[in-house]
């Protein structure tokens, strides 16, 4: 007796409507500019709130996942490979903040971590 596999269905993202693109784009600039405040908490409020803002965006396209790092996994394919590892890296550096209160990164890694972050965001919202 043969045994087959289902075939696995192929993920189809949701598209982002574009009130919605309209108000992510309003607020990557808003988050730019709270950015360019110096200091450590700014930059600190900055990378979490960008990586709300990633989480919001792959649930509005209905990408799968139990966490945003599931989510980012499963949204592989759907942005150019050096975006999606930009988004990896800004990801890293906020678990790095999340998770140990008393770390201050520095401010050079703070500001590459937010423009991973704009970058990544801007293709998704491109798409």
């Amino acid at each position: 007796m043969l045994w087959f596999k289902r075939p696995i269905k192929k993920m189809i993202p949701r598209a982002i409507a574009l009130t919605d693109r309209q108000l992510f784009a309003q607020k990557i600039s808003d988050l730019r500019e709270m950015s360019l405040v110096p200091g450590p908490n700014n930059f600190r409020q900055a990378i979490l709130e960008f990586d709300k803002l990633l989480d919001l965006i792959l649930r509005k396209m209905e990408i799968a996942g139990n966490t945003l790092g599931d989510r980012l996994k499963n949204a592989h394919g759907l942005i150019d490979d050096s975006s999606y590892q930009r988004l990896w890296s800004a990801h890293k550096v906020r678990n790095k903040l999340a998770h140990d209160s008393e770390i201050e990164i520095m401010s050079w890694e703070a500001k590459t971590a937010i423009e991973d972050y704009e970058v990544g965001l801007e293709k998704f919202l491109d798409r």
